[in-house]
């Protein structure tokens, strides 16, 4: 089953976290990558296609890689005590 919600916001993926000022441009938001796909509205898109939120969403990823990742014992190690 797929969740329909951003896991940062907690808003619907289609309608993500926005605080716009008064000329109606975006100054402020989620810029998950649950969000990817989901954006709709030409301000709304604008605001997480900007390099900056792209460059968040890349940092993001990379660190839930280093911390998600399987830890990898030292192969020396493990190798000498297959040995013994």
């Amino acid at each position: 089953m797929l969740d329909s919600t951003c896991r940062t916001c907690c808003k619907p993926l289609s309608a993500p976290y926005r605080v716009y000022d008064e000329r109606g441009r975006a100054i402020q938001g989620c810029v998950a990558a649950d969000h990817d796909g989901h954006v709709h509205g030409y301000e709304s898109v604008r605001w997480h296609n900007r390099p900056e939120a792209k460059a968040i969403r890349k940092a993001t990823a990379d660190h839930l890689k280093t911390i998600l990742a399987p830890k990898r014992r030292n192969r020396a190690i493990t190798a000498n005590n297959r040995a013994a």
